[in-house]
């Protein structure tokens, strides 16, 4: 199976290439990658190097360059059949499922007519569902933003305090200031608690196989 953009910007010439490398048994996809961006604006330039790097440290994949441009073997698609998640991310389950890529590098063609239906609103949100959809680690930020919490109630419960005790306080502020840091923080750490939890259901709830089969060997079967 072979997938590519309708917009002529992957060049079909390419394909007897990528049939050839599919052909000697050793590649079961060929993943065409972007040489260099097509021409676009400075601020969707940016979003899309942003987006690659954060999916990089999210995942410890590397997908730049790459695109929907893809030779897949008939056992690819029928791993990917059998994944039960509801919103693929077609680039990033390709580089997951493993088996044995090759790249080829190209420059993308001019479009052929129309223009681009992407608007930066849309190539945000797709970017925010690939990553929240391939990764949970995003659940981690309540985490941090929780250590950050304690951190500065600590120094603010200790100046209140020291107010308090030097008589710098108004009547009732330091209580006031005190109940408010240890329900943030009691909020705070039930919350932590809660990604825990969810970041696990999150990774059974995709159901994905720990395993997928790249080639089944049987040997000679003789009597004993």
């Amino acid at each position: 199976v072979i997938t590519m953009d309708s917009d002529m910007q992957h060049p079909a010439a390419l394909i007897p290439e990528m049939v050839a490398l599919w052909r000697t048994g050793a590649v079961d996809v060929v993943d065409v990658r972007k040489q260099e961006r097509q021409v676009e604006s400075f601020l969707s330039r940016i979003c899309a190097v942003s987006f690659y790097r954060i999916f990089q440290m999210l995942t410890s994949y590397d997908l730049k360059g790459s695109g929907d441009f893809k030779l897949l073997d008939r056992k690819v698609v029928d791993a990917w059949k059998n994944l039960g998640e509801r919103k693929l991310f077609y680039r990033g389950l390709t580089s997951w499922m493993g088996f044995r890529h090759k790249e080829i590098l190209f420059t993308p063609c001019a479009r052929c007519g129309g223009t681009s239906k992407w608007s930066l609103a849309r190539r945000v949100t797709l970017a925010v569902d690939s990553m929240t959809s391939f990764s949970g680690k995003p659940l981690l930020v309540i985490g941090i933003i929780t250590l950050l919490f304690y951190s500065l109630s600590f120094m603010v419960g200790c100046e209140a305090l020291w107010s308090y005790a030097t008589g710098q306080a108004e009547s009732g502020f330091t209580t006031v200031i005190l109940l408010m840091l240890l329900t943030g923080s009691a909020i705070l750490t039930g919350l932590c608690i809660l990604s825990a939890y969810l970041h696990h259901a999150f990774v059974e709830l995709k159901g994905r196989p720990r395993y997928l089969l790249a080639e089944t060997l049987e040997g000679d079967k003789t009597d004993a």
